[in-house]
């Protein structure tokens, strides 16, 4: 199934650096538990490394609440955006 109202053409390594921003946070932030685990990725990260700078799956999140609020639903993802926050900071910073 193609949702042709989303569908774009892009480069794919676009579709890569959404892909490592949403499993960034099942790996906990740890990049080189990612890297390990997907190692295409880390040619992406060596040619871009400004990539992790923007916390893409965070502004989805959000962007996702916003179109349909729910109280738990916010209480969850204030605690997101908190360990997203600082763990973002720390890939672009503490290198």
């Amino acid at each position: 199934m193609i949702d042709f109202d989303l569908a774009s053409y892009t480069d794919p390594d676009d579709e890569w650096i959404l892909l490592m921003q949403r499993f960034l946070p099942f790996a906990d932030y740890d990049l080189q538990l990612l890297v390990a685990e997907n190692p295409d990725f880390l040619r992406i990260i060596e040619e871009q490394p400004s990539i992790l700078r923007y916390p893409n799956e965070l502004f989805r999140e959000w962007l996702a609440y916003l179109t349909k609020p729910h109280v738990k639903k916010q209480e969850r993802l204030l605690a997101f955006t908190g360990k997203a926050i600082e763990n973002h900071r720390k890939l672009w910073y503490d290198k």
